[in-house]
């Protein structure tokens, strides 16, 4: 459909908001005022310059370190080379995170850390890609579509208590001379249970409304090793527009997300599904599952998944679902 697209002739005009700045004196020999980076301290945040509408959202791309630096000396000092090449296990991709609000709501319509909202959970780098998001050789990308009537503000915010960060993001978006009919709002929400309960299933999500759901990602440890990767044996259920019986029901967890046998085969990643993280000794997996044609509601929908065939095993449980609504 993309390829078919490009000779169309397009009316908007594109455009940028980024970390970048002319307002800092980075290379004095050459009396060149620039610099790409900016640094977030412990509890601060770094708020993108506004985006006036009416406009959407066609790429959002990041990348962070912890740790700050401004010459190779003080960068050897900090270890923040090996950081940089070793780039695996990050506190500050679920310290740091990612909020964006659309026609000056108060709440944001997206808030996540930002390891999860870009598609892996527990703190991990995982080079993968998939169409909407993913992880690329450092960078982190975004190609979900953020149409909006007024203005955006984008917000990085460091959460974190003593380590402050490096971040880097551009944010491109197109104008358009009106609003476009029929567009609803991208949200996406992180919810996580350190110790999901017994008997009650873990909840992706609920929202009341009408819109359509296009997937999440889900992160899951087992708490008991006795019970290995048992809590894959809970299903997936789809409730539309507070039906008493699920629209839509898998059966199994590693089913929903288009593997089985518990993912016998191993981590993979596709346009649509994929399996980011499984470890054997922590028996961790982190998965995501998209549904490009929607699933559309009415009225609300809920998202829950069982952890274990009967909520029976104990797990720690995280979760980013993405919708879009009016």
């Amino acid at each position: 459909m993309h390829i078919r697209d490009l000779p169309r002739l397009k009316s908007h005009k594109s455009a940028q908001v980024s970390t970048h700045t002319h307002d800092f004196p980075h290379h004095k020999r050459r009396n060149v005022h620039h610099q790409d980076w900016v640094k977030i301290e412990p509890g601060a945040k770094y708020t993108f310059p506004k985006i006036e509408g009416p406009a959407t959202i066609s790429c959002i791309w990041m990348t962070i370190l912890e740790g700050v630096a401004t010459s190779i000396r003080e960068a050897v000092r900090q270890n923040m080379i090996w950081k940089v090449l070793r780039y695996n296990r990050l506190q500050c991709l679920r310290d740091v995170l990612v909020k964006i609000y659309f026609d000056d709501e108060n709440t944001p319509s997206v808030s996540s850390p930002m390891g999860d909202f870009f598609g892996v959970g527990f703190g991990k780098y995982v080079h993968y890609h998939s169409a909407f998001i993913g992880m690329t050789s450092g960078g982190y990308f975004c190609h979900f579509p953020m149409p909006f009537s007024r203005n955006c503000r984008i917000e990085i915010e460091n959460t974190s208590k003593e380590t402050p960060v490096t971040f880097y993001g551009a944010v491109t978006y197109e104008r358009h001379e009106k609003p476009e009919e029929g567009m609803a709002y991208f949200h996406a929400a992180y919810k996580r249970e350190v110790e999901t309960m017994e008997g009650a299933p873990y909840m992706i999500l609920q929202t009341d409304g009408k819109g359509h759901y296009v997937g999440c990602v889900l992160s899951m440890q087992g708490k008991r090793k006795r019970h290995h990767f048992g809590f894959l044996e809970g299903n997936p259920k789809i409730f539309v527009d507070s039906e008493a019986e699920p629209s839509l029901e898998y059966t199994g967890t590693e089913d929903y997300f288009m593997g089985g046998w518990y993912f016998n085969k191993g981590t993979f990643y596709a346009p649509y599904h994929g399996l980011t993280i499984k470890n054997w000794r922590k028996f961790r997996i982190s998965a995501y599952r998209f549904h490009p044609e929607g699933i559309p509601f009415n009225s609300s929908i809920k998202v829950i998944i069982h952890h274990g065939e009967f909520d029976e095993i104990c797990g720690d449980y995280s979760s980013v679902a993405y919708w879009y609504q009016e």
